[in-house]
C-alpha cells in the first residue's frame, strides 16, 4: 500500500488517471479498508499482544463511560494511544481526539461508519495520518503474534 500511494511518482500517476479527488477517495478507500481488517485480525481475534495494553486498564475510560460497552472502550484508547506514539515515532502528530475517532470508526462493524471514516480520510490529512499511525500498530500487533505463535 505504501508503495502504491507514498512514492510522489505513484501518487502522480493515481492523480493522472483518476484525478486528484478519486485519487483521494481510492486512497482513503484502500488505507480504511486494510486498517480495518489488520484491527480485526489483532483485536477481535483476542491476540494476546493486543489484548496486554488494553489490560492495562489506563486509557479508554471515555468510549466506555459514554457507551456502556467497556472493552470497547479500552481497545480504542488503547489503539488511539499506540497510533499517537507510532506517528510520534515518526515524526509526525495527530490531535488526541482526531486519533480517537478514527479508532472508533475503524473497530465499528456498521457499514455506514466506515463509509464516513473513508469520506473523512479522503478529505482530511489528519485523518489519513491518524490511519497511518493505526496501520503501524496494526502490523506491529500482528507481526508479534505470529512470532509468540512461532515460539
Amino acid at each position: 500500500i505504501a508503495q502504491f500511494f507514498n512514492s510522489p511518482a505513484a501518487r502522480a500517476r493515481n492523480e493522472l488517471f483518476l484525478g486528484k479527488t478519486r485519487a483521494k477517495q481510492l486512497e482513503a478507500y484502500v488505507r480504511v479498508k486494510n486498517t480495518v481488517d489488520m484491527l480485526r485480525g489483532a483485536v477481535k481475534g483476542n491476540s494476546p499482544t493486543a489484548e496486554q495494553p488494553i489490560a492495562a486498564g489506563a486509557v479508554g475510560t471515555g468510549v466506555g463511560l459514554a457507551t456502556g460497552d467497556w472493552q470497547q472502550g479500552l481497545t480504542v484508547g488503547a489503539l488511539a494511544g499506540l497510533g499517537m506514539r507510532a506517528l510520534k515515532a515518526a515524526g509526525k502528530n495527530v490531535d488526541e481526539k482526531v486519533m480517537r475517532n478514527v479508532a472508533e470508526a475503524l473497530l465499528s462493524s456498521d457499514p455506514k461508519v466506515l463509509e464516513r471514516a473513508i469520506n473523512n480520510a479522503s478529505m482530511s490529512q489528519a485523518y489519513m495520518d491518524a490511519l497511518e499511525g493505526l496501520m503501524e500498530v496494526a502490523g506491529l500487533i500482528g507481526r508479534a503474534g505470529t512470532m509468540a505463535a512461532a515460539n
